[in-house]
């Protein structure tokens, strides 16, 4: 703990207490209330501090000269260590959190109303560690009093995870003890209704009810919730959302429950007790109540020689309340005072008490039924001047986390068990062994298999037999648990069942309601109780309840508890939207003690899901054993079949083999002599064959028995190399033979050890094409005999079937005969027989530069039991001579291929029997057949037949074939299927990819029989496909027919190329628009003069012509061409302006099926019109010239006439005036001739005015 601050005296703050308080709590220093607090006042910062003058905030009282602040924390207990992790208060909140803290503790009525005094819980948030405490205050006076100061004890609830320090503090608490503690009773109080007060919520699954976190799992701090909230709020509480009471209604709700706590304690009367009045009372009693009441978790104190009972409200659903608050403990707790008697007394004598995860019985359910449940508690003496007046009592509900623990622990030994079982019998048997670990949640299990029998197809039932497959807690022979059943299933459709059809009520599982809030998963039986309700389960693919199954578990061993189940569940093993008839069901009894809710509804749930997932899987490898057993049947019947055809094969090849040696003796032909010895080289190469199947089969039988012979190694293989070394100098390889000496004997079987090397040289020499083979003899632990080629080696992803059982690789080169795949494989078992090992390895020439293969037999050298050596039929050496005369084959057919290449028909080889009837073939000399045939007497045979008619060019593989095609292309090109390096299917793939022979006419031939193989090569695209063996005149008129079709496609599809070239050249430069349109009107096709008069980019889409033209010309075009296209007229024409180009054009459209039947859509032609529109423009604006110059003439010689007039009048006017004027003067002259002249001042302005008059008509004029 914190040590206390020397100077302070904290024995009147209830330091025991707080010690053993399973949350964080501490003492802080605070000032005592004011009346009027000072405002919070805001500076620049985002923090509101209050103003104390020099006080600081949460300041308290000096002690040795130094203040003592509430931030420093007067005493802290162990959790409160915890949650600081070495750290002041001041680092772990800031100053805005301070302040708020003071406000709640100190009541403020002005600003952070949520902390007001009214409020009794202030949340405290840490960052680190991620904690949130619920604090809860108590005010405690000093010691000595202060009239500025007290002390204020804070105790908290914690919501989230703290490391754990304190092993003996640990509690496997659950996620929410407040809701099972709801559910719990008082023992003199029960319900007469079944189950009924129990919540059956099944939305959570039971992974959620034992997380680390939720759990308490690694800390002592156990996640909490309101007591009042019920099982809403708990669910609530698991989605991360605050604990309901952080808001102001639980707020609310903690007030009124401490207000009741303390009326209780206020309308008590203390004084008829041995307690004697409050005011009596030990001072420490108080500050406890305090904590008590405002604690959320079940706190209670026991006071006094009786140890009454002062509880809080969370704790209240625990006992008879209000009727126990105050009784003694010994009344109240009287079914479980045996369990707590020593911990009461140890609590007395002054020692804590903690008791973890015990069981009590001391709550029912239903009719009376003991519940089982399990609390974690804890006894704090109380003293009182070192003697103990009482002891405070916590006490938290850890049942959901025990039996989630519990039932979490029967998934996963069921789910261990699955993983194993690879039966339906181990099935069934691990179900039974993870059940028989869970007695109290499965008193008892019965699995029944379920087989369908043969129904009628128009019957509405169908009948199963359910087979008792295991069972657990059920006595053998009882008549609840017949061994087997036939039940009546109805058939449904998915209409026909569901969540809600034919559901049942049962009267005491009406709380349930089928569970989950009528999600409809659970069916109730309440009046059959005679039989087992298999027949509801089965038929509706959910769980059946048996609500009182007494009657039919009587009998049954007890497992657990005293008395036997009286429920039971069937559980049918399958998914619930399924159709199919479930293939099992699960017969489980329920515990006794414990109801029927959500979690134990989701605990099932998750078995089912469990056991339905893992039957599938176990059907399935079922299945697959079937199917390996069949295959391992089938593998032994094709050997016996083997032996069969090998055995009566080599009858009719013997009949075969003789006429011909007989007739290759007499006198023959060139001709007669190459067909005698092509049949007699064939007829060697199946005896080969029969020999090689026969070994296969005696091998796969275990009738091979090597007869071991003290061998000089070396010796045999030089020997044995020297009869391949004619062929492989042949061939243009060097050949090595590298023996190590040696004086050691090996014990082989030198016919076995024949076979293995011919074969592994055989097989070198078809992989290689030049360079060497070197055989090497070395000795070590084992002789090995390696041989070595530099060849072209074997592609990296076959290495790993190399030497599997017809195997046959794709990279050999002389492959003149077709493989079997059988040689290294038997090279490799009759190594086995000398247990003896064969190893390779091979580097690719598409893959490595330095390419080739290594094959090494390894034969130990150990002592063996000679066996007499019988005199063999079979000369040494004679299996190899036969593969190296084969190989002198492949190089003589490699030194005739050039000669074979373009051969040329001149009658030479000419087969009378193809020439007869050949009149009617057309074929011509230029005329060009590709074969293709590993085989090289396939190739010559096959070229024999055409070469009198045609030019015949041979490839050896696909590949060949393909590269030849591409130089040279052929007219046709008939190819067998199993070809090396590239196939026939592959080979034909290419050629139609390739434009230069896609159009090549290919004929497929092939030893396959069957539709499948045939269909495959029509529909990848060859022309026919001809099965071995074949007639050579069926062969000749089929590649007659399919050469003259081929080249007459080839000029169809080169004049019509020319006719689309000319047509898109004629399209494309044409400087008129063409679209092609088609049945519905869209425009399928527009060229670049279509797409220019409408101002469309090249990639446009003509489609969306309407956005190039206005709304009205849209308008009126759409509906010309919806007339057109359903009218009956031949052609149309259309005129239109062009919006993005302004370009007017006419169009002319002409529907194709009325210009030729089987014709269909509309081809359209656009003119450019815009000049003659520009022509019409023209001649309107010069027809409005001239009528404007006409108007304006017209305008002139008006306005000319107004302005004529205008002067004309004034000089009218200004002569008038002159000559009146001129009057007057007259009469003035006149006058003045008499007295003598003399000119007034108004006979000059008289004459400026006339004159001036004048002056200004002869300008305007």
């Amino acid at each position: 703990m914190i040590n206390h601050v020397d100077g302070l005296d904290l024995s009147g703050v209830p330091i025991a207490f707080l010690e053993a308080h399973p949350f964080p709590a501490f003492v802080l220093v605070v000032p005592i209330a004011r009346r009027t607090r000072p405002r919070f006042i805001s500076r620049d910062t985002d923090v509101t501090v209050r103003h104390y003058d020099d006080e600081p905030a949460l300041a308290g009282p000096s002690v040795h000269g130094r203040p003592v602040t509430s931030s420093t924390v007067a005493w802290g207990n162990e959790k409160w260590l915890q949650v600081l992790q070495g750290r002041s208060m001041d680092d772990c909140l800031s100053l805005k959190t301070v302040n708020r803290l003071q406000a709640w503790i100190e009541g403020d009525e002005h600003g952070f109303g949520e902390y007001h005094q009214d409020n009794p819980v202030f949340v405290l948030e840490l960052q680190q560690p991620a904690v949130v405490l619920h604090l809860a205050k108590t005010m405690v006076p000093l010691t000595p009093p202060s009239s500025t100061h007290s002390f204020c004890v804070i105790t908290s609830q914690v919501q989230g995870s703290l490391p754990v320090t304190t092993p003996s503090e640990t509690s496997a608490s659950p996620e929410d003890h407040s809701a099972s503690s709801t559910s719990l009773q008082n023992p003199r109080s029960t319900t007469t209704d079944t189950r009924t007060s129990i919540s059956t919520d099944v939305g959570s699954s039971i992974s959620d009810k034992v997380s680390p976190v939720a759990a308490g799992v690694g800390s002592y701090f156990p996640t909490t919730s309101n007591p009042g909230s019920g099982r809403s709020a708990r669910t609530r509480s698991k989605g991360g959302k605050r604990a309901p009471y952080a808001d102001k209604s639980s707020a609310k709700y903690m007030q009124t429950a401490l207000e009741e706590c303390w009326a209780m304690m206020d309308g008590f009367d203390w004084a008829a007790t041995e307690l004697g009045p409050r005011e009596h009372w030990a001072e420490g009693v108080d500050p406890l109540l305090s904590v008590t009441f405002q604690s959320q978790t079940q706190d209670v104190i026991w006071l006094g020689d009786e140890l009454r009972l002062l509880y809080n409200k969370p704790y209240s659903v625990l006992v008879n309340h209000p009727t126990d608050f105050g009784k003694p403990a010994r009344e109240v707790w009287a079914s479980v005072w045996d369990a707590i008697a020593p911990g009461i007394s140890e609590a007395m004598a002054g020692h804590a008490v903690y008791r973890e995860n015990q069981m009590f019985g001391f709550g029912k359910w239903g009719d009376g039924h003991t519940l089982e449940s399990y609390h974690t508690w804890r006894f704090v003496p109380i003293l009182d001047k070192d003697k103990v007046v009482g002891f405070f009592n916590q006490t938290m509900d850890t049942s959901e986390n025990i039996l989630a623990e519990r039932r979490l622990s029967t998934v996963r030994d069921l789910s261990d068990q699955m993983l194993i079982a690879r039966s339906t019998k181990e099935y069934f048997a691990s179900i039974a062994d993870a059940f028989e670990q869970n007695p109290k949640d499965a008193p008892f299990v019965m699995c029944y298999s379920i087989h369908e029998k043969p129904k009628d197809p128009d019957a509405s039932y169908a009948t199963v037999e359910a087979i008792l497959e295991s069972s657990v807690g059920v006595p053998f022979g009882h008549p609840s648990a017949l061994d087997t059943m036939d039940i009546k299933v109805p058939i449904k459709s998915r209409a026909n069942f569901g969540p809600k059809s034919d559901r049942l009520s049962s009267p005491t599982l009406s709380a349930i309601s089928a569970l989950s809030s009528g999600s409809g998963r659970i069916y109730h039986i309440s009046e059959d109780n005679l039989e087992w309700p298999i027949a509801k389960a089965l038929s509706t693919r959910q769980p059946v309840v048996v609500n009182d199954c007494r009657a039919l578990v009587e009998g049954f061993p007890l497992r657990v508890w005293e008395k036997l189940p009286f429920s039971a569940i069937i559980v049918p093993i399958c998914s619930e939207s399924t159709l199919d008839i479930p293939q099992a069901v699960l017969v489980l009894g329920l515990n006794v003690r414990r109801p029927f809710d959500g979690e134990y509804d989701s605990w099932v749930h998750v078995i089912r899901s469990q056991l339905a997932s893992s039957l599938v899987s176990v059907k399935a490898s079922e299945e697959e054993s079937k199917r390996q057993e069949e295959a391992a049947k089938m593998e032994r019947a094709k050997a016996a079949w083997f032996r069969g055809a090998a055995h009566h094969l080599r009858s009719p090849l013997t009949l075969i083999n003789g006429p011909v040696e007989d007739l290759l003796s007499s006198s023959l032909t060139p001709s007669q002599k190459y067909n005698a010895q092509l049949a007699k080289r064939n007829v060697d190469r199946l005896t080969r064959l029969v020999n090689c199947v026969m070994d296969f089969s005696r091998l796969e039988a275990g009738r091979i028995t090597p007869r071991f012979v003290a061998t000089d190694l070396g010796a045999f293989i030089t020997e044995l190399a020297q009869v391949f070394r004619p062929a492989v100098e042949r061939m243009n390889i060097k050949y090595y033979v590298d023996v190590e000496p040696s004086d050691k004997l090996v014990y082989i079987d030198p016919t076995l050890v024949e076979t293995i090397m011919s074969n592994l040289v055989g097989n070198a020499m078809k992989f290689t094409e030049s360079g060497s083979i070197t055989i090497r003899l070395t000795y070590g632990e084992y002789a090995e005999v390696s041989i070595i080629d530099t060849g072209v080696g074997i592609p990296s992803n076959e290495l790993p079937h190399l030497i599997e059982w017809y195997h046959r690789d794709s990279a050999d080169v002389n492959s003149a005969t077709t493989g079997t795949g059988l040689g290294l494989a038997l090279a490799k078992e009759l190594l086995r027989l000398h247990d003896g090992e064969l190893v390779y390895t091979s580097e690719y020439s598409g893959e490595s530069e330095n390419h080739g293969s290594t094959f090494t037999a390894r034969i130990p050298l150990k002592s063996r039991l000679v066996t007499s050596v019988e005199a063999s039929d079979v000369k040494f050496g004679a299996y190899g001579k036969a593969i190296a005369n084969e190989a002198l084959r492949w190089s003589r057919d490699e030194e005739g291929d050039e000669s074979n290449e373009s051969s040329e028909g001149t009658g030479s080889g000419q087969d009378t029997t193809t020439s007869k009837g050949s009149e009617g073939l057309m074929f011509e000399k230029s005329d060009r057949i590709m074969i293709v045939d590993d085989n090289a007497d396939m190739r010559e045979y096959i070229r024999r037949i055409f070469v009198p008619y045609c030019k015949v060019t041979e490839a050896r593989d696909g590949l060949d074939a393909y590269n030849k095609a591409i130089a040279d292309p052929p007219d046709l090109i008939l190819t067998d299927v199993m070809t090396p390096r590239l196939n026939g299917l592959d080979l034909l793939e290419r050629l139609r990819s390739h434009p230069k022979t896609k159009l090549i006419p290919t004929v497929i031939s092939s030893a396959m029989q069957g539709d499948e193989a045939k269909v495959d090569a029509l529909i990848m695209g060859a022309e026919d496909y001809i099965s071995k063996p074949f007639k050579p005149k069926e062969l000749l008129a089929r590649v007659h027919l399919h050469m003259q079709v081929g080249k007459k496609r080839i000029k169809l599809e080169k004049l019509y190329a020319e006719r689309q070239v000319q047509i898109s050249v004629l399209s494309d430069y044409c400087p008129s628009g063409i679209m092609r349109a088609d049945a519905s009107g869209r425009i399928t096709y527009a060229n670049k003069a279509w797409r220019t008069m409408a101002g469309m980019a090249d990639d446009g889409d003509p489609n969306s012509w309407p956005l190039y033209v206005d709304e009205e010309t849209h308008r009126q075009l759409a509906a010309e061409w919806e007339t057109f296209l359903g009218g009956t007229e031949r052609e149309a024409s259309m005129k239109w302006r062009w919006k993005q180009s302004g370009r007017h054009t006419s169009g002319l459209y002409i529907r194709l099926d009325m210009v030729a039947p089987g014709m269909s859509g509309i081809m359209g032609c656009l003119t450019d019109i815009t000049y003659e529109e520009e022509r019409v423009k023209e001649a309107e604006l010069r027809r409005l010239e001239a009528e404007e110059s006409k108007h304006q003439q017209e305008l002139l010689i008006d306005l000319t006439s107004h302005e004529i007039r205008t002067p004309v009048s004034a000089i009218l006017q200004c002569s008038s005036l002159v000559k009146e004027n001129l009057v007057a003067l007259k009469d003035q002259l006149r006058w003045s001739a008499q007295v003598g002249f003399k000119p007034t001042q108004e006979l000059l302005d008289d004459l400026e005015e006339d004159v001036e008059a004048l002056e200004s008509e002869c300008l305007f004029v």
